[in-house]
């Protein structure tokens, strides 16, 4: 019978409290369970930070948990209240567990200096006071250079945005809710790394290399099929761990049976079946006299569809084996080894072909980009066949999909005008290049992102109303294009990207609301004038050109599609934007 996570939230709330309980045995430092909470969201939320990252909480810390300067310079200050029994009883955050951080908030933002130093002395250990100081400079600066969040393992408020509108709204308040969704997240993720994993061979049947040149050891061995998979069933919750460095997770193929099938039934035909595991990890401990080798962080590099596709195995046979090649470095995901890693993912998985641009799921980018969206109800599909697997799971049912592929797309659009459409459509390797990666995929800004992708989802929803036809696809980026840059005019943008990313995109969509269904009808008639339009200059051009164009030309030609959003925008761009505004100003 195959075993499947069951992850409710019952479930969440435990594995979240004993991995904290986890921290506090493994701190160096005598630490709480408040610290433990303090830690772990830095290192959840601000993985590429940790060299910026300052812990103040204890007294004399103003109400003042943590300070983190984030890649892009701007100072995130975290008060944190935790519900110290909150697996075993829910409690509601009431306004005196905030009011003394909105206090402190206060006198950051008043920008009396004055004020702010008397502060300081009153109320700040001596030794967190240049930190305190350098961050009331850089709001002092600009507001944007400092973020305030509230965080708390207490219940969500009532009007919770409403009450915490000192410091940006719910957008800056993570409950207990918001922190399941994070903890349940980091789960697929990169962190926390997966559990030790010991594995066994016969004898003469393993091979140790070391590379002084590039501090990596490298170990090839025949093991026990049976202890990864007895690995796997102990881990049903975390067992993706063990695979978050793999670019994608599973496929799915008729392969998937007969490996099952071999391994269930010909055990001893496994090692002639099968082309081996790649695994990489930062520390190893081998002992040859009982022929145990533990590997420390390890992750499952090239084979994921195999272990994943086994680990539903319950009596799995000792005689099974596999080669695997195993490379040790305690930076081999670092600056030193990193090209070498891509290296490694990119050759081993050529027997399935792998698009260079896939190493891309691991970089900071992506991985902020996967959290941020995860906050909206979006599953940000970084890896391959990821977001199907892990929605079979029981996550993320409920959650929109969005590929990083599909963003890239997306994004190239909002990004580079009317040229947009066509590189959209073009080979996507580029969008991963130099030339437009940091560009494309933020470390900031996320609303105008999420705003982009709403536009671009409600695009979506026209289309599968518009009448059947296969040339309509191919102008889809290009109306995309007309009714993002009409909005891009609207003054008041700002406020409704703030306004759409609190909500998490529901009031800007057929399925969940209803209350301007008009309004939404309205803009459908617009997108079907659009492509309507659209038409026509293309006969038009092709008139002109003295050229028999197909429809196909907006997928390659940048002049046709300068010329139809131009034309459109200039036609529908006063109706878009009245519809939009209905839409916006009257959602809460």
């Amino acid at each position: 019978m195959k075993q499947q996570d069951t992850v409710t939230t019952k479930n969440l709330i435990q594995n979240f409290y004993l991995g904290l309980e986890k921290k506090i045995e493994e701190s160096k430092h005598p630490i709480d369970i408040n610290k433990a909470l303090v830690l772990w969201y830095v290192e959840t939320q601000y993985p590429d930070s940790q060299n910026s990252t300052w812990i103040t909480d204890g007294s004399g810390d103003g109400e003042i948990d943590a300070i983190v300067k984030n890649l892009d310079g701007v100072y995130h200050v975290l008060q944190f209240k935790n519900n110290e029994k909150f697996n075993k009883k829910h409690v509601k955050c009431t306004s005196e567990k905030y009011e003394k951080f909105f206090k402190t908030v206060d006198i950051f933002r008043k920008r009396d200096k004055t004020e702010f130093k008397k502060w300081l002395n009153n109320n700040v250990r001596k030794e967190h006071h240049n930190l305190y100081t350098t961050v009331f400079d850089a709001l002092k600066k600009d507001d944007s250079n400092v973020v305030f969040k509230f965080v708390t393992t207490l219940t969500a408020p009532t009007q919770l945005a409403k009450k915490f509108k000192k410091i940006g709204g719910g957008q800056n308040v993570d409950t207990l809710n918001t922190l399941l969704k994070i903890y349940n997240d980091s789960e697929a993720s990169l962190t926390p790394e997966a559990d030790p994993i010991t594995l066994t061979w016969d004898d003469d049947d393993l091979f140790l290399a070391e590379d002084i040149r590039k501090n990596i050891t490298s170990i090839t061995a025949r093991i026990h099929m049976k202890k990864i998979v007895d690995w796997l069933r102990q881990h049903p919750i975390t067992r993706d761990r063990i695979i978050a460095r793999n670019v994608r997770t599973r496929l799915d193929s008729r392969i998937n049976d007969d490996i099952l099938h071999t391994f269930e039934h010909s055990p001893d035909e496994f090692w002639y079946s099968h082309n081996g595991l790649t695994i990489i990890c930062e520390e190893y401990d081998l002992n040859r006299g009982s022929h145990e080798l533990t590997l420390k962080h390890p992750n499952v590099v090239n084979g994921a569809q195999t272990i994943m596709t086994l680990a539903v195995v319950e009596k799995p046979d000792p005689d099974a084996k596999v080669l695997v090649r195993i490379f040790v470095s305690e930076d081999i995901g670092e600056k030193q080894s990193g090209k070498l890693l891509d290296n490694i993912i990119f050759r081993t998985n050529q027997q399935n072909k792998l698009a260079w641009w896939q190493l891309k799921a691991h970089d900071a980018r992506q991985i902020y980009l996967s959290r941020e969206f995860g906050l909206c109800d979006v599953f940000y599909e970084r890896r391959k066949n990821e977001a199907k697997h892990l929605k079979a799971t029981g996550r993320f049912q409920s959650y929109s999909k969005l590929s990083m592929k599909e963003l890239a797309a997306l994004r190239v659009v909002a990004v580079m005008g009317t040229d947009g459409p066509v590189l959209a459509r073009g080979t996507i390797d580029i969008l991963f290049g130099d030339k437009y990666y940091q560009k494309l995929f933020p470390l900031s800004k996320f609303s105008d992102v999420f705003f982009e992708f709403c536009i671009y989802s409600l695009i979506n929803e026209f289309y599968k109303k518009l009448p059947s036809g296969r040339d309509k696809n191919n102008v889809k980026m290009t109306i995309f294009a007309i009714f993002l840059t009409s909005i891009q005019k609207e003054p008041n943008l700002s406020a409704w990207k703030r306004k759409l990313k609190r909500d998490s995109g529901k009031f800007l969509s057929y399925k969940t609301s209803k209350k301007h269904r008009n309004q939404f009808h309205k803009l459908y008639k617009i997108c079907k004038e659009c492509l309507t339009t659209c038409k026509k200059i293309k006969t038009a051009e092709a008139k002109r050109r003295g050229e028999d164009l197909i429809l196909r030309i907006y997928i390659k030609d940048k002049p046709i599609n300068k010329l139809a959003i131009n034309t459109c925008v200039s036609q529908y761009n006063t109706r878009i934007r009245r519809h939009m505004k209905t839409i916006f100003e009257g959602a809460k």
